[in-house]
Formats: C-alpha cells, sequence, structure tokens
C-alpha cells in the first residue's frame, strides 16, 4: 500500500525527520513562500525557521522520492498576498530548483480561523499558466474549489462511498477523484490509503501513472 507523507515542512531541516521523510512513497511538503518576508507574513513561522533551509530540504527530498508541492494562495488586508507578480516570480524559481514531481496550487475553500481571503479563481489560473511556461516539465494544478454538489459531502462514509461508486465504473488517477469530489487531492490521498488498507482498492501503474480501481476478486 503507498503511504503519503503530507507535511507543512518546518521540520524537514532535521536530518532525522528527513530519513525518516525519505521512506515514505510520496511527499506532499507545503511551501507558500518564496522569500524570507513573505514566508514571515504569511506562514508567520517561529523564530529561527528559515525558507532557505526549508526549501533546500525539500529540494534534496525531491532526489530521494516523488514530492508534489502544495502552495497555498491567499491575500489579506492584514498579512498581505503571496499571489502578487513579484511574490510568484520568487515562488517560481524556489520550484524551479526543488524540480518537484507536480505542484498544487491551492487557495482556502473554508472560513479559515486567520483574517484572510481565497485568491480569485482567474488569478489562480493565470497563476498556472504563468507557472507552467515558466516551468516546463512540471505539472502544475490547481485544485478545484468546493463549487460541485458532490462537495456537500461531509462524512468520511459518506466520501468514501463515493470513491467507491467512481472507480466501479472506471479506474481513476487521485487528480481525477480530486476533480470529481472537489476535494484537495491530499485530502483523496488519505480516503484512498483508508480503502486499499480494507482492501477494497487497490493502486495499478500504466504508462507511469498510477490508478486506483476496485479490487478484484
Amino acid at each position: 500500500i503507498p503511504i503519503p507523507l503530507i507535511t507543512n515542512s518546518s521540520l524537514l531541516t532535521r536530518p532525522e525527520v528527513f530519513a525518516a521523510a525519505a521512506s515514505f512513497d510520496l511527499v506532499v511538503p507545503s511551501l507558500d513562500a518564496g522569500d524570507q518576508p513573505t514566508f514571515v507574513r504569511i506562514n508567520r513561522p517561529a523564530y529561527g525557521f528559515e525558507i532557505d533551509a526549508i526549501a533546500d530540504a525539500i529540494g534534496r527530498l525531491a532526489r530521494r522520492v516523488p514530492v508534489r508541492l502544495e502552495v497555498m494562495l491567499v491575500q489579506s488586508e492584514r498579512y498581505g498576498s503571496n499571489a502578487d507578480d513579484a511574490t510568484v516570480s520568487r515562488l517560481i524559481e524556489r520550484v524551479r530548483a526543488i524540480e518537484p514531481c507536480e505542484v498544487d496550487l491551492n487557495s482556502p475553500v473554508r472560513p479559515p480561523e486567520e483574517p484572510v481571503d481565497p485568491v480569485p479563481a482567474e488569478q489562480l489560473n493565470r497563476i498556472q499558466a504563468r507557472m507552467e511556461a515558466a516551468l516546463p516539465g512540471i505539472p502544475i494544478v490547481v485544485v478545484p474549489q468546493r463549487t460541485s454538489s458532490r462537495s456537500k459531502l461531509a462524512r468520511a462514509d459518506e466520501i468514501e462511498a463515493e470513491i467507491i461508486r467512481i472507480l466501479a465504473v472506471r479506474p481513476c488517477t487521485t487528480v481525477d477523484l480530486s476533480d470529481s469530489l472537489g476535494i484537495n487531492p491530499a485530502e483523496v490521498g488519505k480516503y484512498l490509503a483508508r480503502l486499499a488498507e480494507a482492501g477494497r482498492i487497490e493502486r495499478r501503474t500504466r504508462d507511469g501513472k498510477s490508478y486506483y480501481a476496485i479490487k478484484e476478486g
């Protein structure tokens, strides 16, 4: 059963944490800024955390295991934005150095604890196009907003039942299921891992891509 690690990246600079992370099948680290001032404004880390060291650790990890980078883009009157042109330029340089297998662009879909707002879908699409042009060969994915009727699914058993219903029609990738459910791919991965552990689904590989399907037999 493939096991992913979802992390905010802050402790990957520690050798013991880095070594443990490298043992997973997939690592999904967060990186919301390309420079220290933006990192401090948006993520507000504890003293001593440096974006240079964190990004370097993610890059080294990407040479050991597949890394799918998760970027949360926000805007706020209090904290500013990490989605403006200059900030995105610095983020692109970080992504270029890291060389992840994919970049997922997110924006808040539920009311957050902090006074921040989501970035409009049109702006996310423009950032996606800009990153695709600057980073050929790295898939840049805008995580769908929760706009479909299926996004109203709230309980874990409802989501798992919907995944089974979809996979009964045809095998799907994690991104396929994310698009259908209106749920973050990292969140979908949690349900897939649970269903695989229960023996209800299995992962298959074809042409270098991983698909999930109802387990035969």
